[in-house]
């Protein structure tokens, strides 16, 4: 494909009296000449406003390049360079020269590089061709000069704006009129790069189509996505941040736009990306194969394969490669080797670990538990102890999330005795609840942990011994009704209660209420509580002793009856029968005599 071209300069012949002397100087036979005049508007130049008038061949050298890529009104599209060229003759800004190739409509360059990767292509003329028709052009040759080893360093220095930089280039293809982006520099080149790092992000295809400019003197007339000006610029950053129009990264020293009020998962874990030098990510994680469905979300897949090269993340970042995986782990679709990887990174951690990192996490816990008897999985087991200490301190905890942490315990053979009386405690507490909300979480997790399931009746049968057992007899009935209560004599007491009214001050015996007790005698001995005074004589009544009971023993053969006679004493006697000695073929009757 033979790319259609024009060349932009001032020669020393005006076209007319008042003509500033800048005209187009050649141009393709094929190029329409109605869209002459709307290039003519993109690739006019001014230098900064410190420039030399007349410079030295090493002060042009130094001048801002004006690289641009714009989308004109036809849908195609124009890459055009511009720089400084000399004094002029005409024109107080000087003479510059605009080379400009056409781009059609769903095209882009001959052998599939992106605009930017065209930045100081050896195949850019600064002088027009002779005879004014251009060079058949079939392709620019990239002059690699945004190289790997540059562009790490670029982000090293720019760190601290890496991540705000990426959180605004995702937003420039969500929305037609998505803010621009300003990035003010004082050397164009790192204005390419940034540029470059934009490009390297987002899918090729979008890439392709990113428009920008990497010099302006007029940045509020610019209608690029990415726009690139000097400190000195035509610019006023307070009207410009009342019209909110631009997102401005000033690395220079001045304002900047502040930070988006929700922090970008993905921006975040791209710049961890670019500062560890695995760019190639990138382009693996939007080719969408080999690491998870189309639909699975960029920020998890991204930091999916982070995770995978052993590229540290913050706590939000693990999570996004813990639900990848978890995803795709349920899916069948992790191979060993990966699995290993990834679980080797998320155990590593490096930052504090959040609420939302365990719940992930312990998703996991049949697969971090192929990893319990390996060195990797100590710092997991490290911090887990630590963080079900602090869950045990605080009251506030949220049951549910001290249950996830003691399935990951549990995965992980992480002693967890010494938080364990104070999670029976509140497990127990939410059973005896009726209004508890965790009523069902407690009732799963106590049938899927036996040692849980038994600490939880040890503490009812202490509660049983101890405080009201009526709330106890309906939870056996209704919660655990086949509960083993083996052991636990105050539970099988509260269970047998079940459909039996409560006593209460009514159904007392008259005798034995407090009203009606007789006043303390005096003397030493205690007057029994049925005692009643009779008369004057002191009497007393006393209800009459149960009769004795008689136990014997019979043989059915012999016909004959042993009667033991009961032992006299003062005290009531026993309900219980009397001991009598076995011997086979006899059988025991008890009668009252």
């Amino acid at each position: 494909m033979i790319l259609q071209q024009l060349h932009y300069t001032s020669t020393a012949v005006a076209p007319g009296p008042n003509g500033s002397g800048f005209r187009f100087t050649a141009a393709s036979p094929e190029l329409p000449i109605t869209l002459l005049g709307e290039a003519e508007q993109l690739i006019a130049y001014e230098p900064p406003s410190d420039a030399p008038g007349c410079p030295s061949a090493e002060e042009l050298a130094v001048f801002p390049v004006a690289f641009s890529h714009n989308r004109l009104s036809d849908g195609s599209r124009l890459l055009c360079r511009t720089v400084r060229t000399g004094p002029g003759r005409v024109g107080r800004h000087g003479n510059f020269h605009a080379h400009a190739v056409r781009l059609p409509e769903g095209g882009g360059l001959p052998g599939g590089l992106l605009p930017i990767e065209a930045w100081e292509s050896p195949s850019w003329a600064d002088r027009t061709p002779n005879g004014g028709i251009p060079q058949p052009l079939d392709g620019l040759v990239p002059a690699r000069r945004i190289d790997k080893a540059g562009l790490f360093a670029f982000v090293h220095a720019r760190a601290e704006r890496l991540e705000s930089f990426l959180t605004d280039v995702r937003t420039l293809f969500r929305t037609p009129d998505a803010q621009q982006i300003l990035v003010i520099e004082r050397d164009s080149a790192h204005i390419a790069h940034w540029v470059a790092i934009a490009s390297a992000v987002l899918p090729r295809d979008l890439a392709d189509r990113l428009t920008f400019t990497t010099y302006t003197r007029r940045p509020m007339l610019a209608r690029h996505q990415i726009v690139g000006a000097f400190p000195d610029a035509d610019f006023d950053y307070v009207s410009a941040a009342a019209q909110h129009r631009y997102r401005v990264h000033d690395c220079t020293g001045g304002p900047c736009s502040p930070a988006r009020a929700e922090r970008d998962l993905w921006a975040a874990v791209a710049a961890r990306v670019w500062l560890a030098g695995h760019p190639a990510l990138f382009a693996e994680a939007a080719r969408r194969t080999g690491v998870g469905p189309e639909t699975a979300d960029e920020a998890d897949r991204l930091a999916a394969l982070a995770a995978r090269e052993g590229i540290a993340l913050d706590s939000n970042g693990r999570t996004a490669a813990a639900r990848w995986t978890r995803d795709q782990a349920q899916r069948g679709d992790l191979g060993p080797e990966l699995r290993s990887r990834l679980l080797t990174t998320l155990a590593a951690g490096g930052t504090d670990r959040t609420p939302e990192e365990w719940t992930v996490l312990a998703s996991l816990a049949e697969e971090f538990s192929r990893l319990a008897s390996r060195t990797a999985a100590a710092p997991l087991r490290r911090d887990l102890r630590a963080e079900l200490a602090r869950a045990a301190e605080a009251p506030d905890t949220p049951l549910v999330r001290f249950l996830t942490l003691l399935r990951l315990a549990k995965a992980l053979r992480v002693d967890h005795t010494p938080v364990l009386p104070v999670l029976t405690a509140r497990l127990t507490a939410v059973l005896l609840d009726d209004t508890a909300p965790d009523r069902k979480v407690v009732r799963a997790a106590i049938d899927a942990h036996h040692e849980l399931r038994t600490a939880v009746l040890d503490g009812l049968d202490h509660t049983a011994a101890t405080g009201d057992p009526r709330p106890i007899t309906r939870l056996l009935a209704a919660e655990l009704p086949g509960a083993d209560l083996t052991g636990r004599p105050h539970l099988r007491m509260a269970a047998a209660m079940d459909g039996r009214p409560a006593p209460t001050a009514t159904t007392a015996r008259p005798c034995c209420t407090p009203s009606s007790r007789p006043p303390a005698p005096t003397s030493r001995r205690r007057r029994p509580c049925c005692a009643r005074p009779s008369g004057s004589s002191g009497a007393t009544h006393r209800s009459p002793p149960p009769r004795p009971t008689r136990c014997s023993t019979r043989s059915p053969t012999a016909g004959t009856t042993r009667t033991a006679s009961p032992r006299r004493s003062y005290a009531p006697p026993s309900t219980a029968p009397a001991r009598t000695r076995w011997r086979p073929g006899w059988r025991r009757t008890c009668s009252r005599a």
